[in-house]
Parts: C-alpha cells; sequence; structure tokens
C-alpha cells in the first residue's frame, strides 16, 4: 500500500516535470491535488510552499485574482519573517495588476517593516506609491531599494519618473542614464529620458534617444511617434540643417502613416494611448 508520504513525493516530481515542460495546466491541477492530500497539516511547510508556489504559477498566467486568494490563505499560517515579507511582497504586486494600488501599497509596506533588507519589497512599495501619486514617500522607497541593490537598473527607472513627477527633471535625466547604463536594453527607461529631455527643451539629444530605442526595437510605436516630433521645436543653425531635418521629418512621419495604414483596430489603439500620453495636446 502507497503511504501518503510516497504520494506526496510522486506527485511532486510530476509537478517538478510539467513546471519544466510548460505544462502549466497540469501542474495547476497537480498542485490542487498535492493540497488536497496536505489539508490534514496545513501548518506543514509543503503545504505552505505549495500554496506559495501555486500562486506563482497563477501569476505567470496573469490570473491575479487566484493567485492573491492563494497568498492570502498562505498569509494565515505562521512564518517566518523573512517567508512573510516575501509573500507580502508577490501578494502586493498580484494586487497592483488589479489597480488595488492601497491594499498593495499596506502589503508591501508591511514586507519592508518585516524584512528591511528586501531591496525586492522596497522596489515595489516605490513602484506602488509612484502610482497612487505619492511622489515624496516613493522617492525615500526607491532610494532605500538602491542602497541594498545599487545595480538594479529597473530600480533607477522608477526613482526618474518619481523625480520628473517631483519636478526635479535634471536628476531624472541622469538617473535614467544611470538606468540605461546599466541595462542597454531597458526601453522603458530610454523612452522616459527623451521624454524628461524634451521637458528640458534637449531636443537633439532626446532625438538620439529616440533613434536608439528604434536600433533596439524597430516596432516601437512611441520611438517612432517622438522622434516625429521632437524634431519640430529645434532652431536650426542655417539653412542646410533646416532642409536636411525637414527632409528627416518628412520621412518619418511618411513611414510612421505607412506602419499604421493598414493595422488592427487594437493597434491603432495603442498607437493612440501613445499618443495621448507623450503629445496629449494632438488628440
Amino acid at each position: 500500500m502507497v503511504s501518503q508520504l510516497q504520494t506526496v513525493q510522486q506527485l511532486q516530481q510530476k509537478v517538478a516535470l510539467a513546471q519544466k515542460t510548460g505544462d502549466c495546466e497540469n501542474a495547476e491541477q497537480l498542485y490542487r491535488d498535492l493540497l488536497k492530500i496536505q489539508l490534514d497539516h496545513p501548518d506543514h511547510p509543503d503545504y505552505i510552499s505549495a500554496l506559495c508556489t501555486l500562486g506563482n504559477l497563477l501569476v505567470n498566467q496573469q490570473r491575479w485574482e487566484d493567485a492573491v486568494e492563494l497568498y492570502r490563505k498562505a498569509l494565515t499560517h505562521e512564518l517566518i519573517p523573512d517567508t512573510r515579507a516575501n509573500l507580502l511582497t508577490s501578494l502586493g504586486i498580484a494586487l497592483m495588476k488589479q489597480y488595488q494600488l492601497i491594499e498593495a501599497a499596506d502589503a508591501f509596506q508591511e514586507a519592508v517593516e518585516l524584512n528591511p533588507k528586501s531591496a525586492w519589497a522596497y522596489t515595489n512599495l516605490g513602484l506602488a506609491l509612484k502610482e497612487r501619486g505619492r511622489f515624496a514617500e516613493a522617492e525615500l522607497a526607491c532610494r532605500q531599494a538602491l542602497s541594498l541593490n545599487p545595480d538594479n537598473a529597473v530600480i533607477y527607472n522608477c526613482l526618474g519618473t518619481v523625480l520628473r513627477n517631483r519636478g526635479k527633471h535634471d536628476e531624472a535625466a541622469d538617473v535614467y542614464r544611470q538606468a540605461v547604463e546599466l541595462r542597454p536594453d531597458l526601453i522603458e527607461a530610454y523612452i522616459n529620458l527623451g521624454y524628461t529631455l524634451e521637458r528640458q527643451a534637449n531636443y537633439w539629444e532626446a532625438a538620439s534617444v529616440y533613434e536608439k530605442v528604434l536600433e533596439i526595437d524597430p516596432e516601437c510605436v512611441q520611438a517612432k511617434f517622438s522622434r516625429i516630433f521632437c524634431h519640430l521645436p529645434i532652431i536650426y543653425r542655417n539653412s542646410k540643417e533646416v532642409i536636411e531635418n525637414r527632409q528627416n521629418y518628412q520621412r518619418y512621419l511618411e513611414q510612421f502613416i505607412q506602419d499604421y495604414s493598414d493595422v488592427s483596430v487594437e493597434e491603432l489603439a495603442k498607437a493612440a494611448a501613445v499618443v495621448g500620453i507623450s503629445h496629449p495636446y494632438l488628440l
């Protein structure tokens, strides 16, 4: 007769295989089977681990609400501080995906109180506070995250946006430059840098930033659009520059029109959203 322990071990092996092969549906069912077997021992570490891992699996499938339910269930158990902090951070991320920003920020705040050395928790706290418009607090959280993880480009990008929203454009631009130096493929940071440089009337550098983005991703809508319009306010030094840049402007505009002359409604909506964010006066 197969013991419960042997059954659990067999299921764990099947789960590992399902995850390795990318069979998410089977992995989910196996985890649920595992949880049913372990209900007699809900405080056992394997049971809590299964809850958390299943929650992570559902996050990867963008099933935020189901993941939140599992994370909350795991948090009802006795956990060591670091484990609880990590779980609260996972919960906060899933809540943010559902735009439950207050609850998400509360989860991240509790996480950093439990584990003040968690750069992951501080980073997400900064993101949540930024989304809530609480920029002064977000700046403090981002700076604390950087003190713990100084080579993280994502944190620099978040901090740059916080600084820009606080009117600190020069400092924001420097922070975005640090982000792209650390991660030369981080398109979001390049776009943010270009946008900030435009606000500083540094149109030449902004244009070069958008060109860099298009080297990385030739289909980036925002870079295509911003490249067109960041040239318009430039005062050129001579007629040769005027002619050259007029030709570039016409070429960029024609290419942009061609790119969006035969696309789906969804793509047009995405392009319109980009225009609204970067150049709302054109809508």
